[in-house]
């Protein structure tokens, strides 16, 4: 397809309100638009095993994301995670992480931004939301929820050192520096 035939991507769900990520989970819903369901579903659709399936792709942005500082913790973003969840579950919902890397320079009143404000994560969540749908853990127009954990990281071979004081340290420093999302969308082109 020319450049110039593509359709501009259509943006199919956002969340109504901010989310504020503070070292625990956090969770907020990207509801459907009623008009974009049939676009949803031409990327989302289950395809049959083995075959490999072209055509409309599916984006999460995570968007307007603000802090005062970098909180130093790295949150994982999930679609459609349970209440309850074991590191298998966790990772079948798992689409990527989130990071506050140069988040000091979004704030930095010295520096030129051409750009909309705060960061912006983007993950293409097609073959996530056709995995979720075979599993039936999403609907057809449904919402869709999308949860962010802090992803602690795991001591090196032969750390001697208190890790949950390590670690709670960290979680500390998420909940004095906490981030907000402006909104989470899903999109398809």
């Amino acid at each position: 397809m020319a450049a110039q035939d593509r359709r501009p991507p259509e943006m199919v769900a956002a969340s109504r309100r901010p989310v504020r990520l503070a070292g625990s989970r956090a969770s907020v819903s990207a509801q459907v638009d009623r008009g974009a369901v049939s676009t949803l579903e031409a990327a989302a659709a289950p395809s049959a095993r083995g075959v490999v399936r072209r055509g409309r792709r599916a984006y999460l942005n995570v968007e307007d994301i603000r802090a005062l500082s970098n909180p130093g913790v790295v949150y994982g973003v999930y679609l459609n995670l349970p209440k309850r969840v074991t590191e298998r579950v966790r990772d079948f919902h798992h689409v990527g992480n989130l990071t506050a890397f140069g988040i000091e320079n979004m704030n930095s009143l010295d520096s030129r931004h051409d750009h909309v404000p705060g960061m912006r994560h983007t993950f293409d969540v097609t073959r996530k939301l056709r995995v979720l749908r075979r599993a039936g853990r999403i609907r057809k127009g449904e919402a869709i929820e999308v949860t962010f954990l802090p992803e602690l990281p795991t001591p090196p071979p032969g750390y001697t050192g208190n890790v949950d004081k390590v670690l709670g340290e960290l979680l500390d420093g998420a909940r004095e520096a906490p981030m907000t999302v402006g909104r989470v969308s899903v999109f398809v082109d």
